[in-house]
């Protein structure tokens, strides 16, 4: 029965159904209000892994791994999880424990129509109910990640495949944007691709070059020269193949994505770092060993490789759910109960479009700002090595250990240097704590960190034979010194699942004892800098830490006497 606008008791609207009525609208309007807070919670919700922007940035990527690790994630985003454990777990050092998730980040990149059957989803209700693959210039970083990690392990051949995948990616892209270069061919014509990626060229030019294909590693060269004629004194040094050992230096934060514009529609791609033509300075005891230009701008390159397919799309349906909403809003007030329906439901549907009308600004944290691709003869160069950005503007510096090859193949070490200063001041490149992954001694190493030492290899037969041959733990086996790792809950390499990530080493306060190679961010910021003394967890530890601690006191006063 349509209101007359006259009392209810004039129309004959009994009283108990008046009441019904009354508590349906108010329970509408519950429902609105819910509705509302709902969608105000979606719009302001987190992008995933926001909260290590912080510690990657500080260069703490075993406190980082730890967080993601821990993190539980829809299924759809479980590819950027992959993504970001694998490129934490590869910048620390650790290729091998990077294998599995960039094994599974090669797979998602190569899987075509990974999202065919959720794009009306993606249209009607919104883009980030698809399952995360990355923006253009994510992708193509990604490849370039797996042929770090195949190169770090000595896998050339599969490094290769990864870096030229990046090329066909972009070739593929330019295409559809309709962008063409004309680059001539290159002499020996294995090179088709028409991208200036310099990066992908380069590192498929040393990845030829490992397994013997040096017509090829030319012309990737070649393509370099005529894309990026600056870096010729790497090329010209690749070219001459006067190296034995390969530096990816990567510095700077990355660009991320914001939601911009009413209701967010608008992907913003944020600089975090700026750019600059800044050389990287490199050198040892003798002096500046080379000065190196930028193989690759990551700003300057997501600001060309970033999709826009739905940009359209989402401002549409913020439009038509802003007028939804104002009209709805508008019938709200109306004295006729169809009328006010019909504005609640207007209402209702606009929010629903605004809802969905935002970006989607899930975003690979953990990129640099800027690639540096040096080439070195580790028998030429003294001492440590110190890694600095030219002079003027925002800068960064690290210290790398004295390095050291004797392959017959060349080695590839990616190098992470933090844009803050906790990990970066003070270093000298000494190495403090003896490990798996070097040759080096340290004072104190005559014992187990975990028993007061500086020593913090696994628990094997030759670490124990260090301890016994300086007098120490001459009652232990093997099998007892790695018992006291069990108690202590540290996990020991053959307990390990092979290429899973680890979580935070030991020396971090965490229970691993994964060993980065020598020169990366992780053996860096483990090895060569202070840490607090072990604290024990089990009561066995605790104990004979104790005892080894009073002998050596009683000792030292003895011999002080």
């Amino acid at each position: 029965m349509r209101s007359s606008g006259l009392p209810s008791d004039e129309v004959g609207i009994d009283p108990i159904f008046e009441s019904a009525v009354a508590m349906k609208i108010q329970r509408t309007y519950c429902l609105l209000f819910t509705f509302m807070a709902a969608v105000s919670l979606s719009a302001c919700k987190s992008r995933s892994f926001e909260s290590i922007m912080h510690p990657t940035d500080a260069g703490q990527l075993g406190r980082a791994r730890s967080v993601v690790l821990a993190e539980q994630v829809r299924p759809i985003d479980q590819p950027l999880r992959e993504a970001t454990l694998a490129i934490l777990t590869l910048v620390d050092g650790l290729p091998e424990h990077a294998e599995i998730p960039m094994q599974r980040v090669y797979e998602t990149l190569r899987t075509r129509g990974l999202n065919a059957n959720k794009q009306a989803a993606a249209a009607v209700i919104n883009e980030d109910k698809k399952t995360w693959k990355g923006e253009p210039y994510e992708q193509a970083l990604l490849y370039l990640y797996v042929a770090m990690q195949q190169g770090m392990s000595g896998e050339w051949g599969n490094a290769r495949a990864a870096s030229v995948a990046a090329l066909e990616l972009l070739d593929e892209y330019d295409r559809y944007q309709e962008v063409s270069r004309n680059l001539p061919p290159t002499t020996h014509g294995h090179v088709v691709s028409q991208s200036d990626l310099a990066l992908a060229h380069l590192i498929a030019s040393i990845a030829n070059r490992a397994i013997g294909r040096h017509d090829e590693a030319d012309d990737h060269l070649e393509r370099v020269e005529q894309i990026r004629p600056h870096l010729q004194p790497v090329t010209d040094q690749l070219q001459q193949g006067a190296f034995d050992t390969v530096l990816i230096v990567e510095m700077g934060a990355g660009p991320v994505v914001r939601r911009a514009g009413e209701d967010g529609a608008i992907e913003d791609l944020v600089t975090r770092w700026p750019s600059d033509d800044r050389l990287l300075v490199v050198s040892d005891n003798d002096g500046v060993v080379r000065s190196v230009p930028r193989a690759l701008d990551v700003n300057a390159f997501a600001n060309l490789y970033q999709w826009h397919g739905l940009a359209g799309l989402r401002r549409g349906k913020s439009n038509v759910g802003s007028m939804m909403t104002v009209g709805g809003a508008a019938l709200l007030t109306a004295d006729d109960d169809e009328a006010r329906w019909v504005g609640l439901g207007l209402l209702l549907g606009g929010l629903l479009a605004k809802a969905g009308a935002h970006a989607d600004d899930r975003s690979l944290t953990v990129l640099p700002q800027r690639y540096f691709v040096v080439p070195l003869q580790s028998s030429a160069l003294s001492g440590p090595l110190e890694l600095r950005l030219g002079t003027g503007g925002r800068g960064a510096s690290f210290v790398v250990p004295a390095l050291a090859s004797t392959a017959e193949t060349p080695r590839l070490i990616v190098v992470r240097v933090p844009t803050q200063e906790p990990v970066t001041s003070g270093l000298t490149g000494e190495v403090l704590y003896s490990n798996d992954a070097s040759q080096q001694r340290s004072p104190g190493d005559d014992l187990p960190y975990i028993l007061g030492g500086t020593c913090v290899m696994a628990p094997t037969h030759e670490a124990l034979r260090k301890y016994q041959s300086a007098g120490n733990l001459l009652d232990l086996t093997t099998a007892d010194l790695r018992e006291l790792y069990r108690q202590e809950g540290i996990v020991l390499p053959e307990d390990e699942r092979p290429g899973v990530p680890p979580g935070a080493h030991v020396l971090e306060g965490g229970r691993s004892l994964a060993a980065p190679v020598a020169g990366s961010l992780g053996f860096v910021r483990l090895f060569c800098s202070r840490h607090p003394p072990y604290r024990p967890r089990s009561e066995v530890v605790a104990r004979l830490a104790h005892e080894i601690g009073s002998l050596r006191t009683r000792t030292t006063m003895e011999i002080e006497q």
